[in-house]
């Protein structure tokens, strides 16, 4: 894994973007484990599972926040997914995909998903404690 200064810099920086998302603002992700990942890493925002046997529509419906990121895994069902997102919430929640787009820029040759964040953190860790101690992903428990 390649993870110079600058790459690691950027992560922590999304990591800390994600960690102290604003008020009224919640996540959307596939499942349980990209719940996990996220609560992992110390997001205390609500967060919305897009899988289960409700409808999108139906699971989109209920959704009262300001402002929605979402955080679908980075392949093709996870595409589909932040298109269906779009245009079921069109006028009615801001949809924010710039998360997304940057984790996906800088990850895209490490991950394929959100739950793969986790592990990839208690690595990092691992190789440079200075840079993602337990001030930044308190939910991960050191190794």
């Amino acid at each position: 894994m390649n993870w110079n200064e600058n790459r690691r810099k950027l992560l922590a920086k999304l990591i800390d973007e994600m960690v102290r998302s604003e008020e009224g603002s919640c996540f959307i992700v596939e499942g349980t484990k990209d719940e996990k990942a996220l609560r992992s890493i110390g997001v205390k925002s609500p967060i919305v599972k897009v899988s289960g046997p409700k409808s999108l529509f139906d699971r989109l419906q209920h959704v009262r926040c300001k402002r929605v990121i979402v955080l679908v895994d980075f392949d093709k069902a996870g595409e589909r997914i932040v298109k269906q997102i779009v245009e079921l919430t069109r006028g009615r929640l801001d949809v924010d995909l710039s998360l997304r787009r940057k984790l996906c820029s800088l990850l895209k040759k490490d991950l394929k998903d959100i739950e793969g964040l986790e592990a990839l953190i208690r690595q990092l860790k691992v190789e440079y404690p200075s840079e993602f101690g337990s001030a930044l992903t308190p939910g991960i428990i050191e190794s």
